[in-house]
């Protein structure tokens, strides 16, 4: 993976999970997509620290969080590029599924620090009529200076989907294009291939977090 992916994704799994008060700037409403995001925050937490639920029960109930609150069809066809054209219908089915385990997985690894962090929504900008970006700073309370996470949020017929997440200013899907781009180009295209080695790399993930 390369570095600058790792440290992408790394800040990006403090930034969802290890949040145990997520704090919206007064103002804002429980419809916007500000409070969107610091909900989504506040309920992979939640899942994720129920000391009720067996680790299997919170992984599919993080699961679900994810496909329900991330456009995952239109992420994995973003971080594929022209790969996604090329690939047919079962293999692009394939590495969707495959491609949600690999981001839940990332995220649920970082449980293993319960260092006390916090999320603060601090402005949200509309870019188009169906799209806002949500500013947030994330910080743990022995760090002084807090990490900057920017939130692309779409909006649907009634509710909102993260399309992309951005930690000082390194998006995580241009990040993954580009490592899955230089994978698939290494494997001659081969989209079976490159989903094959995500779900290997999911498997030993999972192994680890256990």
């Amino acid at each position: 993976m390369l570095p600058h992916c790792r440290r992408a994704i790394a800040a990006l799994a403090l930034a969802l999970f290890l949040t145990p008060a997520l704090a919206a700037s007064p103002g804002i409403a429980a419809e916007d997509a500000g409070a969107f995001v610091a909900e989504f925050g506040s309920a992979a937490m939640r899942t994720m620290k129920n000391p009720r639920m067996a680790p299997a029960d919170r992984l599919k109930t993080l699961t679900a969080l994810v496909n329900a609150d991330f456009d995952l069809p239109t992420i994995a066809r973003f971080v594929l590029g022209r790969y996604w054209e090329e690939a047919s219908e079962s293999e692009r089915a394939e590495f969707t599924r495959v491609f949600t385990g690999f981001m839940v997985e990332t995220y649920a690894a970082r449980f293993a620090d319960n260092g006390s962090v916090s999320l603060r929504v601090i402005r949200q900008r509309a870019e188009s009529e169906t799209s806002t970006l949500v500013a947030t700073e994330i910080a743990r309370q022995t760090t002084l200076m807090p990490v900057a996470v920017d939130w692309r949020v779409a909006k649907t017929s009634d509710s909102y989907k993260i399309t992309d997440i951005s930690v000082s200013n390194v998006s995580l899907v241009m990040a993954q294009r580009d490592e899955f781009g230089a994978a698939l180009f290494r494997n001659g295209g081969s989209l079976a291939v490159l989903t094959a080695q995500l779900r290997e790399k999911v498997a030993a993930m999972a192994q680890a977090r256990h």
